[in-house]
């Protein structure tokens, strides 16, 4: 007789027990909103740096330079200039410390104001570029490591989870996020760069040919990043080197994919519906500490319960390729 293959015992992930689950877990650990409220409130009221004086110049450059006059030049800087002067106003080197895709969530980062309840917080203008270019590197550096301590916090709160302290293995988690991050600036510069250039040439030739192999360059970038959305989680749950958990996480997004996709919609659509409302109070009133409260409850819960799918949905495609190859299943576990 021919051996029947045992059936799939773990139940297919719910994303509405994946958001229960993480929500009931920062609700029971509520001291880890910390993170994000900690980084939003630098962010607001701590000192600013601008790179103001690097634009002005740059514009005042462009304006001056013979190869620019024209009458178009012209009228596009005199409609560019006010939009990259403002920019240049509220834009902060110090919001790098938000990094990805491991990184603390942080509303202030987004909406980067120039306000505070205290006034206008301190300006610190940055003048050169090399300077501007390095402290960007060094809040970038910063903000992973934060965003690890951030992460590897939120992995050891998840029920049922039991990961143990161990100072050696959270530096080799650090390194890993470094080395994802890596890959994935890597990953992008090898797909951007020629695409990008192919699109010039193709932008002279014809501008409709240009728009359809954006689109199509968009519709790329989906299709390989999107499964690459849980690569850190491999590394803070079951201690994975970053290549590992980027090929586990696309493993698992091919596997579920309606599953996956309306969970990652449902996190689309909570953390950004409600920024909205987080949004509502003006820089200059204290009223934001609630919207910097309420986004750093939402966050963190929503980055807990995908620990909580990852973990079911990981379960659930072993114990599935167990039942089709009738093979011993090889769920990764935390040391």
């Amino acid at each position: 007789m021919s051996a029947v293959p045992r059936s799939n015992q773990a139940p297919q992930p719910q994303f509405i027990a994946a958001l229960r689950g993480g929500f009931d877990a920062i609700a029971s650990n509520i001291a880890l909103i910390l993170f994000p409220v900690v980084l939003d409130l630098f962010l607001w009221l701590g000192p600013h740096f601008q790179i103001k004086p690097i634009v002005t110049r740059a514009l005042n450059e462009l304006a001056s330079n013979p190869m620019f006059k024209s009458p178009q030049m012209d009228d596009i800087l005199k409609a560019g200039g006010p939009y990259w002067m403002n920019w240049a106003e509220h834009f902060n080197i110090a919001s790098a410390l938000r990094t990805f895709p491991v990184g603390i969530s942080s509303l202030m980062s987004s909406t980067q104001p120039i306000d505070s309840p205290f006034g206008e917080p301190a300006m610190i203008s940055i003048g050169s570029g090399s300077v501007a270019l390095g402290l960007w590197v060094l809040f970038t550096v910063i903000g992973l490591f934060l965003g690890s301590l951030y992460f590897g916090a939120v992995a050891k709160v998840i029920p049922g989870q039991n990961i143990p302290y161990n100072l050696g293995q959270e530096i080799g988690d650090v390194v890993q996020v470094y080395l994802l991050a890596f890959s994935l600036v890597v990953l992008l510069a090898v797909i951007l760069i020629p695409s990008f250039i192919l699109l010039s040439f193709l932008a002279l030739i014809s501008t409709t040919i240009a728009q359809i192999a954006f689109l199509f360059l968009t519709l790329l970038l989906v299709w390989i990043l999107v499964p690459l959305i849980f690569s850190p989680h491999g590394i803070f749950i079951y201690h994975q080197n970053a290549w590992r958990s980027m090929l586990t996480s696309v493993r698992l997004v091919r596997f579920i994919v309606p599953g996956t996709g309306l969970f990652i919609l449902s996190v689309i659509v909570l953390s950004q519906g409600l920024n909205l409302l987080w949004q509502t109070p003006p820089a200059s009133s204290w009223l934001g500490l609630v919207g910097v409260a309420g986004h750093a409850f939402v966050t963190t819960a929503l980055l807990a319960a995908s620990y909580v799918y990852y973990r079911d949905a990981n379960r659930w495609v072993q114990e599935f390729l167990q039942s089709k190859l009738g093979a011993q299943p090889q769920v990764p576990q935390a040391p």
